[in-house]
């Protein structure tokens, strides 16, 4: 027998329940819901196997930038943010409860903040069975539009515990994928066939699923923080609403029983699905290395010059590297990478090279530049054996006074020991076209010599960068006695000098410049100048240059100027002060334009209302919108950077700052990870020694590794629009370039599923191979 429902007026429940909870029940479920928190469910027992879904409710002293008013929660299930921020303040809004019955409740709650005040949103939850209905309407109820990124973050989970408790499942390109996610991982599923996602736990038999109705959905992500705190949020195509426009969205979430259902759910096709996503087999692009049987007492192999360096024991006994194949053009430094394994102890070792020349006979007068790599994980490049297990703390800014070598050091190794190397092979600009080979020498105490041949193909074109995009970093590089805060790491003006020699070389011409004396700034701008740079950007940290003098002084070098403007919003409360700033900035500074860091969907909600905007932003707080919105705002003629905590050594972090820089309308990566200051060794770019020595770490060469696909693929494309378009050369190079825009879209975490730094070294090596067929085809050559 059903019981009549019980209704009051809002009134009376805003008040009668502020502060309290509901309880919702069936025979299936038993619901928590606390409308005086965000309307979230702080508790939801799945009855039968009699287990929490949800997977953190906690009481924090703060989240976001904003005071505390009464204690807050951080988790719980149907955290809503209309502005796709993730600590806001709705997570501790009140709703009215409009409507309450034993298996449904109405809730509701307007919107007061600056920018999305009138947004009113009503929350259902129903009990029906198995399943629990969500409805999510928001209707905008102020005079002008409004601009929304739903985002729901569900703390949510099966099992206490993560593997057999909790499997993933999603549908994938070739039908429902299972996936066993580890702490620490996050995994972003774009551009899904279908928008639901599940779980399933295999030890007490149950799972839900989770299926989005009604609005559009962008994405899912999943974050898996640990065993007891995980969640599965839901991300909506963003919204602008007009005055009186409705948006409406509904979440079904409905148990199911994986030993009693015979389709995708049941277990038997959890398990196969999970068997076939770690075991599948994933057919990587060959290396460009041949091998010959492994005689001595030790074996050579190759490894990625831009990825994570293997640690610890590589198992190869039975092939060492014969030869490597390279290639490069005029003027570019070309790096190679291998590793040396004892079968026995070898004792000491030295590392050297013999001449490279063609066939017949002619000499490429290159510069060979030899590093280990350090073997504790972080890839750092030093000259030094004795620090080859890790550089010591007082590298890790620039304050350093460790002394640095000018050459390599022999090596010492014991059995089943590696050390690692990496070269620079420095072309000359003058370098003739061929191809060269030049031998590697590993030389050892134990009587032992192991050489291999390394083939280098220069290529008849230098490399072309372009004009309106590139890579740099937040460069927190500083003079000593500048104002602002990084000089307490600061250089001096001729340490300075060759830490920007070494950013030139690596052609970086995207910089945020950390220095706030005006003739600071101005010198620095200057060495720039003088060491090359040309068509620059830069983000100055503070804008006291006037604008006008900046162009006035540096317009002829085509260099551009964003001060910093506006920090990136976290909450609600952020946005009134971004406001603020923007106001006050208009007001003071000449500057045009400003920068703006948009780290979360909250800086692209209200990013048309701040028009002087150029964002800066962030690839993975917002990976689920940041090339749709560069291409909206490249369409209003801003200009749009991006970014990243910290650069990973990846194929993917290769891949966006690569070939999605060249294929998209932005201006190119301002990077977090050049940390003059850092206070241990560790996601800084550089390894710093006495005297202005810098030490790169893998992690920046898979940075150069992508700068360089983007150099390569503009080159080609330059030289495309000076040959004759219907040339054969010419067709087949634009269906290469145009394939390239086809096959990778929006998601470059999923396009880079599967990937290995070899499948982007073959295009790079492509694309030399389209650009060196158009050369003689060039008009007026």
């Amino acid at each position: 027998m059903k019981t009549a429902p019980v209704i009051f007026s809002v009134c009376t429940l805003a008040l009668s329940l502020q502060g309290k909870v509901i309880e919702l029940q069936n025979d299936f479920h038993s619901l928590r819901i606390e409308p005086g928190n965000g309307g979230r469910i702080s508790g939801w027992i799945v009855k039968g196997p009699d287990e929490n879904l949800v997977k953190t409710w906690d009481g924090v002293k703060r989240q976001g930038k904003r005071k505390t008013v009464k204690q807050q929660y951080s988790g719980g299930i149907l955290g809503g943010h209309m502005c796709g921020a993730y600590q806001d303040e709705q997570l501790e809004a009140v709703y009215a409860v409009l409507k309450q019955t034993p298996d449904q409740v109405v809730m509701r709650w307007e919107n007061p903040f600056v920018l999305f005040n009138g947004l009113e949103e009503t929350r259902t939850i129903t009990l029906d069975g198995k399943a629990v209905r969500v409805g999510i309407r928001i209707e905008n109820k102020a005079k002008e539009t409004r601009v929304i990124y739903y985002r729901l973050q569900d703390f949510m989970g099966t099992g206490s515990r993560l593997g057999e408790q909790t499997v993933w499942l999603y549908p994938g390109r070739d039908g429902v994928e299972a996936a066993v996610f580890s702490p620490g991982e996050t995994a972003v599923l774009m551009e899904l066939p279908e928008p639901w996602y599940a779980q399933t736990n295999f030890v007490k038999d149950y799972g839900f699923k989770v299926t989005a109705t009604g609005a559009p959905l962008r994405n899912i992500l999943f974050w898996v923080g640990s065993d007891a705190s995980r969640t599965g949020e839901l991300f909506w195509v963003p919204k602008t609403l007009q005055p009186g426009e409705v948006w409406e969205a509904g979440i079904e979430y409905a148990l199911f029983t994986p030993s009693k259902e015979t389709g995708s759910f049941g277990e038997t096709a959890i398990r196969a699905a999970l068997a076939k996503k770690q075991s599948g087999n994933i057919v990587r692009a060959g290396s460009a290395c041949s091998f010959v049987p492994a005689y001595g007492k030790a074996v050579v192999t190759p490894i990625e010059s831009c990825g994570e360096t293997p640690v610890g024991l590589i198992r190869e006994r039975f092939r060492t590297l014969e030869k490597m194949e390279l290639f490069g053009t005029p003027g570019e430094t070309v790096p190679g990478a291998f590793s040396l394994t004892a079968l026995e102890d070898l004792g000491k070792g030295t590392l050297s090279f013999g001449p490279f020349k063609t066939s017949d006979g002619k000499v490429l007068k290159l510069e060979a530049d030899p590093y280990f790599i350090t073997r504790d994980g972080l890839d750092y490049m030093t000259r030094n054996w004795k620090f080859a297990d890790g550089l010591p703390p007082e590298a890790a800014n620039a304050k350093s006074t460790v002394k640095g070598e000018k050459t390599l050091t022999p090596f010492r190794l014991k059995k089943q020991e590696s050390v690692h190397f990496r070269t620079y092979f420095r072309l000359p600009k003058n370098a003739a076209p061929g191809e060269y080979s030049g031998q590697c020498f590993l030389t050892t105490e134990a009587g032992g010599k192991y050489a291999f041949t390394i083939g280098l193909k220069v290529y008849p074109f230098t490399l072309e960068l372009p004009k309106d995009k590139g890579y740099g970093a937040f460069s927190t590089f500083s003079l000593t006695g500048d104002k602002h805060g990084a000089a307490e790491f600061g250089y001096s003006r001729e340490n300075f000098r060759k830490a920007m020699k070494e950013l030139t070389d690596r052609n970086w011409r995207n910089l945020v410049l950390y220095l706030s004396n005006p003739e600071n700034i101005l010198w620095a701008l200057d060495t720039f100048a003088e060491l090359g740079w040309r068509d620059a950007r830069f983000v100055v940290i503070r804008p006291h240059v006037p604008y006008a003098e900046l162009v006035k002084r540096y317009g002829k070098y085509n260099f551009t100027f964003l001060p910093w403007g506006v920090d990136e919003p976290v909450d609600y409360h952020s946005v009134k002060q971004c406001e603020a700033k923007y106001r006050l900035f208009e007001k003071k500074y000449d500057y045009p334009n400003m920068n703006f860091s948009a780290n979360t969907p909250l800086s692209l909600a209200i990013i048309d209302s701040l028009p002087k905007t150029h964002p800066t932003i962030a690839i993975t707080g917002n990976v689920m919108y940041f090339v749709e919105k560069t291409r909206d705002l490249a369409k209003q003629g801003r200009q749009v950077f991006w970014y990243a905590g910290t650069p990973g050594r990846d194929p993917k972090a290769r891949l966006v700052r690569g070939i999605y820089v060249w294929k998209e309308p932005t201006g190119g990566m301002m990077d977090w990870g050049e940390m003059a200051g850092a206070k241990s060794v560790g996601n800084a770019f550089h390894a710093f020694f006495a005297d202005g020595e810098l030490r790169p770490s893998q992690r920046l060469e898979n940075m150069t590794s992508a700068l360089t696909d983007l150099l390569y693929l503009n080159t080609l494309e330059q030289t495309l629009k000076q040959v004759p378009a219907s040339a054969p050369e010419a067709k087949e190079a634009t269906r290469f370039l145009e394939w390239i825009r086809s096959r990778f879209g929006i998601d470059y975490v999923g396009d880079a599923d599967g990937m290995d730094h070899a499948f982007l070294d073959m295009i790079r090596r492509q694309a030399a191979e389209h650009t060196a067929r158009l050369i003689p085809l060039k008009k007026g050559r």
